[in-house]
């Protein structure tokens, strides 16, 4: 067998290898996210629509939800970064959520200038 077919299996492997175990790690972690986590996202997943994933776009941010990992991401497209990213989890808060309760990062869109953030997930 040449050299470029081992290459190329190898590589076919390794990718089935890291899609597998991306699967497993979601599927534990999600297991472990709490009752209060998943009381406080569905109405918020309810209110927005999109149980199936989606998104809400406003004027300066982005509110997208990714079921398997049970995340929040906004993008922030507009300047100032800490204005809309306050909107958004103001927005959020809104549909009666407690920001300490939900998965949630925020990410500043290409060329605003922001810091990415993850939420601590720590009511204390």
């Amino acid at each position: 067998m040449s050299k470029k077919k081992i290459f190329i299996i190898t590589g076919i492997i390794f990718v089935v290898i890291a899609i597998i175990g991306i699967n497993y790690y979601f599927y534990v972690n999600n297991g472990k996210i709490s009752q209060e986590t998943s009381d406080a996202t569905d109405s918020t997943i309810q209110e927005i629509g999109r149980s199936q994933g989606g998104y809400i776009k406003n004027d300066g941010y982005e509110i997208s939800y990714v079921p398997g990992t049970d995340y929040f991401i906004i993008t922030v497209f507009k300047e100032p970064f800490e204005t809309y990213k306050k909107e958004a989890e103001d927005y959020l808060e809104s549909l009666g959520n407690k920001l300490c309760a939900i998965n949630y990062l925020v990410a500043p869109a290409k060329g605003v200038d922001g810091e990415e953030y993850n939420s601590p997930r720590s009511c204390d």
